[in-house]
């Protein structure tokens, strides 16, 4: 979801909350956030500490296809006074790719994680599909490179 200035939310926690104030939000709430853990450009600790100083009082850590900062993100959470909800973003087919927004479970539930798992390899079997094409076209990438310098899950970025 983008905001009027056409930026994704993990983008406005750098500097503006949705409406356009640096201090005050309408809503104290954030359900669908991203950190370094997949696309986002902030720690886990970072986005609850920005959150915290902009008035967000609720927030969930949404990662795509992974659960692996929502710990982290919960232990600043109670630092900084937010509370921290556990949520997933995770990719499912249906006639096209679709997200699946997920909140409140268990994070240490086995078929949870076996279900994140999947999806993690799927990704990794991407990188190495969109680096052999690459490579057909005279532009050769490495994928143990890139998936090397992955912070958590990889994905497009």
């Amino acid at each position: 979801m983008m905001d009027r200035n056409n930026r994704p939310p993990n983008e406005r926690a750098r500097g503006e909350m949705a409406n356009g104030s640096a201090s005050e939000v309408p809503y104290p709430v954030d359900l669908h956030m991203h950190s370094t853990m997949s696309d986002g450009q902030l720690t886990p600790t970072e986005l609850m500490e920005a959150g915290a100083e902009r008035g967000l009082q609720v927030m969930a850590l949404t990662d795509h296809d992974t659960i692996a900062g929502v710990q982290e993100a919960k232990d600043a959470g109670d630092r900084v006074g937010v509370r921290v909800i556990p949520g997933v973003e995770i990719s499912a087919s249906f006639g096209r790719e679709v997200h699946l927004l997920g909140y409140f479970f268990d994070i240490a539930d086995p078929e949870l994680q076996e279900v994140l798992e999947a999806r993690r390899g799927e990704r990794i079997d991407r990188v190495r599909e969109i680096c052999n094409r690459l490579s057909r076209l005279g532009c050769v990438v490495d994928p143990s490179a890139i998936l090397a310098s992955a912070d958590g899950n990889v994905g497009r970025p």
